[in-house]
């Protein structure tokens, strides 16, 4: 494996890995990260490559990858922890921040948890229920 380093920018995927599909996938320093935190429906950004490998971040957990299984996704409104305006049901105009990206994979779209008045809210949001804030 080469020891270069590539930068990657707004580029957003899932990495749907179930350890069945064996450990190859998987960085060997990150295997223990992996069977802690995979699978998931985190929408995870991509930040760079190394080697063979691409950078996935997801908050603080930071994974390296083999990118077969990777499945690009069209990115965000904006990051964790942005600020938005709710458009739907009982929160709306409230302003809110992004807390979490999921992936739902019917609806083929990012599933937006938000904190409201300093709460986590139970509903899960999609793009066309929240708008940016500057």
């Amino acid at each position: 494996m080469s020891n270069s380093s590539t930068v990657i920018s707004k580029i957003w995927g899932v990495f749907p890995w179930h350890p069945e599909h064996g450990l190859h996938h998987i960085f060997d320093e990150d295997v223990s990260l992996a069977n802690r935190y995979l699978p998931t429906s985190c929408v995870f950004k991509c930040v760079g490559r190394c080697g063979d490998y691409l950078k996935l971040n997801y908050k603080t957990l930071h994974i390296r990858v083999k990118p077969d299984l990777f499945q690009e996704v069209s990115g965000p409104i904006t990051d964790i922890g942005g600020r938005v305006k709710v458009l739907t049901g009982s929160a709306k105009g409230k302003e809110a921040v992004i807390e979490n990206l999921a992936w739902h994979f019917n609806k083929k779209e990012i599933i937006y948890s938000l904190k409201i008045d300093g709460k986590l809210s139970s509903r899960q949001y999609f793009a066309s229920d929240i708008e940016l804030l500057n």
